[in-house]
């Protein structure tokens, strides 16, 4: 390092006046040696390597995926779910007796000859008062109006917990 350090007073690197400093590259090379650098570069270029077939390897759909949520054989006992048709796409509609329910889709996955759509139903929150008229939500699905589709709910209390342990239950399906 001490070709980089300035000779005082003359703002020039240490050597002769009229000769430049070596660049740091070239600096690296002779310290370092030429093997150590052509191992380096090697391991860099094989770094790169893996790291672009990772990348490839996400982009055409080799990455993981996590299994599809768990449904429950128990009937679905919540607001009444259909589906309709928007355009080109499924759109679930979830029909609440009062204000206060929150409902989203948590997943879709493609099943078996369907694409399966999960949804939450969010329970109003009892220390609130809410008006006692029906509502009706609509969720975008996403999927195509030429695929078949099945949906499944599960009704959650206003804490956030599955009062189904989790499991979501068949609610609907396309016609």
């Amino acid at each position: 390092m001490r070709n980089f350090l300035v000779r005082r007073g003359t703002g020039l690197p240490p050597g002769d006046a009229g000769t430049p400093s070596p660049s740091p590259l070239a600096y690296f090379v002779r310290q370092a040696g030429v093997m150590a650098v052509a191992r380096m570069v090697g391991m860099l270029a094989v770094t790169g390597v893996v790291g672009m077939a990772t990348l490839v390897g996400n982009l055409t759909g080799c990455a993981r995926t996590s299994p599809p949520p768990e449904v429950s054989e128990l009937t679905y006992s919540g607001p009444p779910i259909s589906l309709e048709l928007v355009a080109d796409s499924h759109i679930v509609v979830v029909h609440t007796p009062t204000g206060g329910w929150k409902a989203h889709v948590d997943r879709v996955t493609e099943g078996y000859k369907f694409q399966g759509v999960y949804v939450s139903l969010t329970m109003p929150n009892p220390a609130f008062s809410y008006a006692p008229t029906p509502v009706e939500q609509r969720l975008a699905s996403n999927v195509l109006a030429i695929e078949p589709v099945k949906v499944f709910a599960r009704v959650v209390d206003f804490k956030g917990e599955s009062i189904t342990d989790r499991a979501y239950s068949f609610a609907a399906q396309s016609k």
